[in-house]
């Protein structure tokens, strides 16, 4: 789905951060991937926490903008690592989404749960003896993480995800940062998500909004496509230039904690 990134042109370099802050208008609305951009990727998911500094910025920026984080976790976790209740939170992609107003959950991805169950099964099973390999049900995913495996017992995982891709219909496989995928083939990504969320903004908001996206992984390109579309801003956070459908890049989360600390502190 969507244009590949060897089609996108190189992202170049923020200029600063004050400068960017301006690009952003006077009525951003916040659209935030977790992993890699709000807090640092870590060896195991559970791994990946939230500094007290930037929890203390979104909670400020909410009272101002509209913010939402747009994660491949499921909603529940990456709620629960956030911990604030003002916020909108999408999770699995999009597909589940909760927050002050708004509510979306996938009716065609609901019908392929039992096919997930089925995958999340056979994948145990047939990686039972690789090493270093994680296996995560997610709500609308199952996730085959192989951050921490040899060469030997990725090729192993591999050929599995596979497998258990082509013998079951209704699935479709996914890669991100040292992660494979199998989600419901349907017509949706973060992407879809954030135009749904600016479609309900929009019903409800006298303002005219911004849309603001930062994020970092492969799966964040959907997301900086819509933006772009809508007028927006996309800010890729990568540690090396790449190319990408974002307006511009940022290399490290800590760079994104100082972006947000920056537009929150601006008159």
């Amino acid at each position: 789905m969507g244009m590949s990134s060897s089609a996108a042109t190189v992202a170049p370099d923020c200029e600063s951060l004050d400068s960017l802050v301006e690009r952003f208008g006077p009525s951003p609305a916040l659209f935030l991937d977790y992993d890699g951009t709000l807090a640092p990727i870590q060896p195991r998911p559970e791994q990946a926490t939230l500094s007290e500094d930037v929890r203390r910025t979104l909670q400020q920026l909410a009272q101002r903008y509209p913010v939402a984080i747009v994660s491949g976790r499921e909603r529940t976790d990456v709620e629960d690592l956030v911990g604030l209740p003002g916020l909108i939170y999408a999770g699995s992609h999009g597909l589940d989404i909760a927050g002050p107003g708004v509510r979306w959950d996938s009716p065609e991805a609901g019908h392929l749960l039992p096919t997930l169950d089925q995958a999340f099964d056979r994948l145990l099973e047939d990686t039972g003896s690789a090493s270093g390999i994680l296996i995560e049900r997610k709500r609308y995913a199952v996730a085959v993480h192989y951050r921490l495996a040899a060469e030997g017992d990725k090729q192993l995982a591999w050929e599995s995800v596979e497998r258990v891709c082509q013998s079951m219909s209704g699935l479709r496989l996914a890669k991100g940062k040292k992660v494979w995928e199998l989600r419901p083939d349907i017509d949706w990504d973060k992407g879809r998500a954030i135009e749904w969320l600016c479609a309900q903004l929009r019903r409800s908001e006298p303002a005219s909004y911004l849309p603001v996206f930062i994020g970092d992984d492969v799966t964040d390109e959907d997301g900086f496509r819509s933006v772009a579309g809508l007028g927006g801003v996309g800010v890729l956070v990568a540690d090396t230039p790449r190319p990408s459908a974002a307006t511009c890049r940022v290399p490290s989360s800590a760079a994104v904690a100082g972006l947000l600390e920056a537009l929150q502190n601006r008159a």
